[in-house]
């Protein structure tokens, strides 16, 4: 008799196989991000902490993509320490501060150019 190759118990992964959370958190701590002194500048007016936090995010985001459009997605930006609420505020103060552009699209995330890298 052949083998199910849909067999549930076979196809199952072991937990010990999965990379853990803490794995992922320790590699990614060993990374850093420059920013542009205009950056700093435009900062020094921002209100909230969630900008600045997201302002980090962002530039090393656009680094790791080599400088495509980051879709700022609530997974992405609570990854890193911004609550999902803030994110609006946040990139509407970025945007104000003229370091980012935007593109929204109604029931997607926003996609956000960064402006003043060079």
């Amino acid at each position: 008799m052949e083998q199910d190759p849909y067999d549930l118990d076979k196809l199952r992964l072991d937990q010990a196989d999965l990379p853990t959370a803490r794995a992922k958190l320790k590699k990614r701590r060993q990374h850093f991000a420059m920013m542009p002194l205009e950056w700093m500048r435009r900062l020094t007016k921002a209100q909230h902490r969630g900008t600045f936090l997201l302002a980090f995010l962002l530039i090393y985001e656009h680094w790791r993509r080599g400088g495509q459009p980051i879709a700022v997605s609530n997974v992405l930006v609570t990854d890193w320490g911004v609550p999902r609420r803030s994110k609006a505020r946040a990139l509407t103060e970025l945007e104000q501060l003229g370091l980012v552009e935007l593109v929204r699209h109604r029931g997607r995330s926003p996609r956000a150019e960064l402006r003043h890298m060079t």
